[in-house]
Order: structure tokens, then sequence, then C-alpha cells
């Protein structure tokens, strides 16, 4: 007999199965979502990090994974984020972005699904939506993949990732260099910031890399030749067929040391929210 999935999940140390796939079906249902849009807007995205190293080696999601990412050129991104506010993505879905929300820290668009929740731990006070999501990262172009130039720019880039951070979620400040940190960029506003810092992510508007300033990975690891993305290739993800680098297999031996190879279980982790509601109309929100 199969078992009903709840319909809200309270937070554990490991999330059961049955929620974390309903999560994930969840996920696929926003990426075929964003997936129509693109192919009827003319917008290239990709499958990207953990999403595309499910993708190739289980065909779907990795089975422990809980999130779900795409990545757009940012002239691409830019029109993509237009279209979201502008209605694009209809009733059910809506964007998440700097431009939506004050609170709203990160460097890159989360979709969302309307009346779901998925509370993470450390947004958990913020007064933003809250919704189960997929991220949606810019590409940015770099020409060079060394030197001087590259490093400080994608290092001040990290920086300032780090002081809207700390700023929007008025995280405690733990060591001297954060302090430093936090005293220097006191004078300037969030918003000031931000435009600091995609300024000098967009500075280069082409050259041979492309480069993922907002990726958790190494950016010398996200610096990666444009013939990698190319003009991209449709792989089997789930039940549906989505787009992927066209070399994704070098994307992924760049990315990641043995993508072949399963990790230790003690190794494979999730988000584990605090909670989640796959329909808040059931529960009278």
């Amino acid at each position: 007999m199969i078992q009903a999935i709840p319909n809200i999940y309270v937070g554990r140390r490991i999330m059961e199965q049955k929620i974390l796939r309903e999560l994930q079906l969840t996920e696929l249902e926003i990426l075929k979502t964003v997936d129509a849009l693109c192919m009827k807007e003319g917008i290239q995205y990709y499958l990207v990090g953990g999403t595309l190293l499910g993708a190739i080696r289980h065909k779907g999601f990795i089975p422990w994974d809980d999130d779900l990412d795409i990545a757009i050129p940012r002239a691409d991104y830019n029109r993509f984020i237009e279209i979201c506010l502008c209605g694009g993505l209809g009733k059910n879905y809506e964007l998440h972005h700097i431009s939506t929300d004050k609170n709203y820290w990160l460097p890159f668009a989360k979709i969302r699904k309307k009346n779901t929740l998925f509370n993470e731990t450390d947004i958990k006070m913020l007064d933003c939506r809250k919704g189960i999501f997929i991220d949606v990262f810019p590409l940015d172009s770099c020409a060079k993949n060394s030197g001087l130039t590259y490093h400080l720019r994608a290092k001040i880039v990290k920086t300032l990732n780090f002081v809207i951070n700390m700023r929007v979620r008025k995280c405690k400040i733990k060591t001297i260099q954060a302090k430093v940190i936090y005293l220097i960029t006191r004078p300037f506003s969030i918003k000031t910031i931000t435009l600091f810092r995609d300024t000098l992510c967009t500075k280069q508007k082409s050259g041979k890399y492309i480069i993922n300033y907002a990726s958790n990975y190494k950016y010398t690891k996200q610096t990666m030749d444009k013939s990698i993305y190319g003009k991209g290739i449709k792989v089997s993800f789930e039940n549906g067929k989505f787009c992927a680098p066209i070399l994704y297999i070098k994307y992924l031996e760049q990315l990641f040391e043995n993508w072949k190879q399963l990790p230790p279980e003690e190794e494979r982790r999730n988000h584990n929210p605090t909670n989640i509601i796959f329909d808040l109309k059931k529960e009278g929100r």
C-alpha cells in the first residue's frame, strides 16, 4: 500500500524519502514551467552543478539532493528576469530576486511555487518569499582564467556577496576579518554594494570564458571555456529532456574531481529545512 505524502514536513536531521521525492517532483514541475518559458522566448539556459551531475549520472535528481540549479548567460538572464516581472511565469509561480524583495540578498534568482513553503533555518526569521524553489544563476563573460585582474575581481565579488549576506541576515560577526570588512563597507547601503557587485560581474561583455560568480563552488572551477556551454544539448532528466552544456562531460570533470563516483554516505546531505508545506491552502494560510 502506498503511503500518502504528508502535506506538512517538520525538519529532522534526515529528510524522509517520501518527502524528499515529493519535493523533487515539485521542483521538476517548476523546471518544466521555466523550460517552456525559455523555449517560447528564445532564452538559452543550462542545467548546472549537482543538477547536471544528477542528469548524467542518475538520469534525474541525485537521490539525496533537494535542490535544482540552472544557469543563464547574463544578457538572456536579464531578459528572463524582465519577462518574469511582467507575469511570464503564470499564476502559480513567482520570481524571487533583489528586484522583488528588499530582504533578498542572493546574487542569483529563485523561481518559487506559490502556496508552498520551504523554510530554511538561516532565513526563517526574514520577511520574504519562502515557497519551494529552483535556483537560476547568471553566467558572465570573462577574458582570462588567470592573472591578477581575474583573481582580484572574483575575490571582490565573493567578498561583496558575503557583506550583503551578513547585512541582510544580520549575522553575528565572529572573526576579525569579518569585522574589518563590515566596518569598511558600513557607510554604503546594501543597494549601493549590490550595484557595485553587479557592475564588477558584468564589466566584461565578451571573452573566451564564462564564469558563474554566484556559485558556492570555487570560482576557478566555475570559470570555463565558452565552448563547454555552447548552444546547449538536450539531456534526460527524470521524465523530460532539458538543456545542458554541450560538452557536459568536460563541465563535470572540471567541477567535480570524481563525478562518476558516489560520495560516502556521511557526505550525502541536503538542505534539511525546518519545515515544508506542499499546499498552504490546505492549511488555511
